[in-house]
Parts: structure tokens; C-alpha cells; sequence
């Protein structure tokens, strides 16, 4: 595999909570949903290929892919990427952010979720790897 520095987009929208996605998925007593709302866009100069890792949103394992974060007492906290897809749905938006690449130009709303205990103020980041390989963080002003 080999990884490549490309050139990545993103613009937050709105940051907030929610006790409840739908009728069905609610956070539970003393829980609720922090998320963020934004918009995401790569370029056609990118590279692309089996081979070119990251090659989409939300990518995990040994190259990972820029993705935002919660920041807890200096522990990092992904995502659920199923209460995301749940929340990405209600809005109507892009809803699985593997089928986002960074091949495409044109900006894309997408939205990441956490459960989390209420009354919490969490730092958002975007959790990135630099060219030289070292793990980076933007910390994301609400």
C-alpha cells in the first residue's frame, strides 16, 4: 500500500446535541448526541487506486483518514460511524461516508455523531496524518 498527501476540504456548519436521532435511537438517561454538521470536498488531483490509502472518509487502520474526533481528558474518541449514518440519514445527507473519496470536487454535507454523557464540554478536532507520518490534530472552534 502507499500513502499519499492529497489535498482535503472542510467546512463545519453547525455543532450541537441531541437527545434523540428518531423514533427508535435515543441517547438514554443522562446521555445525549454531540455532533458536528459540515461539508466535506477532496480534488480531481488526487490521487486514486486499490493502492492509495487513505482513499475515503472515515478510513481506520494503519493510514487513517482525516476524521474528526472528541477529545476527552487527553483521550481520543471516534465517531459512531452508526449513529452518524442514523443522523446523515435524517438530514437527508450523503448517507455512508466510505462512499466519499477524495477524487471528488464537489462539496459534500456529511455529519459526525457521538454518545457521550450530557453536560460535557468536549474539544472537536480533525485527526489527521501529516506527509512524515505524524498524527496531527486541528482543534475545531465552536
Amino acid at each position: 500500500m502507499v500513502s499519499v498527501p492529497g489535498t482535503i476540504s472542510f467546512t463545519i456548519n453547525e455543532i450541537g446535541t441531541l437527545d434523540q436521532i428518531d423514533s427508535v435511537h435515543s441517547a438514554g438517561e443522562g446521555k445525549t448526541y454531540y455532533f458536528i454538521k459540515y461539508e466535506f470536498k477532496g480534488s480531481m488531483d488526487n490521487p486514486s487506486g486499490s493502492k492509495i490509502h487513505p482513499h475515503s472518509l472515515d478510513e481506520t487502520g494503519w493510514d487513517p483518514a482525516p476524521q474528526f474526533v472528541v477529545v476527552l481528558d487527553d483521550a481520543t474518541k471516534y465517531q459512531s460511524v452508526a449513529n452518524s449514518h442514523l443522523l446523515a440519514q435524517k438530514y437527508d445527507y450523503e448517507t455512508s461516508s466510505f462512499r466519499v473519496n477524495f477524487q471528488t470536487n464537489e462539496w459534500t454535507n456529511y455529519v459526525s455523531v457521538w454518545r457521550l454523557d450530557k453536560g460535557l464540554q468536549p474539544t472537536f478536532a480533525l485527526k489527521y496524518i501529516d506527509p512524515n507520518g505524524n498524527t496531527k490534530f486541528i482543534k475545531v472552534k465552536s
